[in-house]
């Protein structure tokens, strides 16, 4: 979600390299804004796209980054999990028996 809005928000930083404000046709015509051709323009704004984008991205990874690690993944025997819920007191001894052997064949 957060590397959407990050993207969205580098993509609306070059429209205005990419269109005028004013209204006029935009770049896509041969020479643009103070005599530059349109293929400047377009690249010129690539470069601070990835300049922006990759800072935006560096800087996610290095202070976000850490908060979205999923934690480790534990697995447990059957028996563990029944010997821990005998043990809450969510069955009784009975119960814990007959699960018991069930898991035991």
């Amino acid at each position: 979600m957060k590397t959407k809005f990050f993207l969205i928000a580098s993509l609306l930083l070059i429209i205005p390299f990419i269109t005028r404000a004013d209204g006029g046709e935009g770049c896509f015509y041969m020479m643009d804004w103070y005599g530059r051709e349109a293929w400047s323009i377009i690249f010129i704004s690539l470069f601070w796209v990835i300049i922006i984008g990759g800072t935006v991205f560096f800087f996610h990874k290095k202070f976000m980054g850490k908060n979205i690690e999923a934690p480790p993944a534990t697995t447990k025997s059957a028996l563990e999990i029944l010997q821990e819920r005998y043990a809450k007191g969510e069955i009784n001894k009975e119960q814990f028996e007959a699960v018991k052997k069930d898991i035991e064949k």
